[in-house]
């Protein structure tokens, strides 16, 4: 679809246009109202001037409106023709007849991750499904812990990898790690007191020595090279400064004057922790980041024109669709989109199937079933890892899809 009509669309966006005018309007009559008390004996003069300038900027937002009302209705009719089809011609109503169930709660799941609770309960009540409470429990402890994050606030999202630390470590998750490093910084950008970043550096960063040594180091360096600049601009900063707030505009100047080869220590990004947490905890249940919901629209989405043209064209030549559970032509889907098995064990060198799935061990290693039975003695004993010390058994491991 060409876009050209909605790039028009926004372009004749009437929200700050409307604002700049109502701006101009404001300042105007603000105009007129000292004119006519500084020189009394002009008042007609004045608001008559006033009048033709107001009536002018309302001229303008009408003609703003005007433009905004043509390309919006010029962006319909673009719609009702790109998307004047039938579902049904493409649709295979028996393939989900028995499936009705399992839909529903794919659905409801969806909502309850989203953080949609009320229309989760009512879904489930007019669908006629039970609330799975495991996951409803879990999915409010998400976004009760991602409203923290948003705000800043790492206590809950720290107490829940702390609970998960045995799963994470399995995992080789950092989680834990980055967790920590975004508080601290976040309370040392708060204070600019660099004793008590390093006290806490002490106390929650040791532990992670053996695995993020260098990391640490880097960002103990860079405390030390920021703290002289953060009592600077502590010091000098009051309220806002280059229409920063002073705390953004210190981190901002603290990151800044720090060496270059310290400076990404330094950086946050809430929105990729944001992401990392919702990974993880996704995982510890095992599901997917990304909703099944979401992913089957966006497939859709992508599948749906050639479809329709199937369709079509089996309209044109009076066939049937008669393949069983397969496609009559290639769906070209990106690979994010790929969900059969690739996994090529690395002991046997054959990939993975479906008699043959990829199991993980419980350290975290994978390998192909037929692998595992053999190293396992078909499950009667205890084996190392070929990857790693580790001491595994059959029974710890699970099967994993890629």
């Amino acid at each position: 679809m060409n876009f050209d009509e909605w790039q028009r669309v926004e372009e004749t966006a009437i929200g700050d246009k409307c604002l700049q005018k109502m701006d101009e309007l404001e300042t105007i009559l603000l105009a007129t109202k000292e004119a006519c008390i500084t020189d009394p004996a002009n008042v007609s003069k004045q608001l008559s001037s006033s009048c033709t300038k107001t009536e002018q900027v309302f001229d303008d937002m009408k003609k703003i409106e005007k433009k905004f009302n043509s390309s919006m209705n010029k962006f319909g009719k673009v719609l009702d023709r790109k998307f004047n089809f039938n579902l049904e011609d493409i649709s295979l109503q028996s393939s989900f007849e028995d499936k009705k169930k399992e839909l529903n709660t794919a659905l409801a799941l969806h909502f309850f991750r989203q953080g949609e609770t009320e229309i989760a309960h009512s879904f489930c009540k007019e669908a006629g499904i039970e609330e799975p409470p495991n996951m409803v429990r879990a999915f409010t402890l998400l976004n009760t812990i991602l409203q923290g994050i948003r705000q800043h606030d790492l206590q809950s999202a720290i107490d829940w990898a702390l609970q998960c630390r045995g799963y994470l470590e399995r995992k080789g998750s950092n989680l834990e790690f980055i967790l920590r490093r975004h508080q601290l910084l976040n309370e040392y950008f708060q204070t600019k007191d660099v004793l008590a970043a390093i006290h806490y550096c002490r106390t929650y960063l040791t532990e992670f020595q053996e695995k993020h040594l260098k990391e640490i180091q880097k960002l103990i360096g860079a405390l030390f090279f920021s703290s002289r600049r953060a009592n600077l601009v502590s010091s000098k900063t009051n309220g806002f400064h280059d229409g920063l707030p002073r705390e953004q505009y210190g981190i901002e100047q603290i990151a800044n004057d720090v060496p270059e080869d310290y400076r990404k220590a330094l950086r946050l990004d809430w929105k990729h922790l944001e992401l990392i947490f919702v990974r993880e905890f996704c995982a510890a249940l095992g599901m997917s980041l990304d909703s099944p919901v979401d992913i089957v629209v966006n497939a859709g989405s992508i599948a749906l024109p050639v479809l329709l043209k199937v369709s079509n064209i089996m309209k044109q030549k009076h066939t049937e669709w008669t393949s069983q559970n397969e496609l009559p032509v290639e769906i070209h889907l990106p690979t994010n989109y790929h969900f059969h098995s690739v996994f090529t064990c690395p002991v046997s060198k054959e990939q993975a199937t479906e008699e043959n799935p990829p199991m993980m061990m419980a350290c975290g290693h994978v390998i192909a079933q037929e692998s595992l039975r053999q190293l396992s003695r078909n499950g009667s004993q205890h084996f190392k890892c070929p990857y790693c010390p580790n001491e595994n058994d059959a029974e710890s491991s699970t099967r994993v899809y890629f």
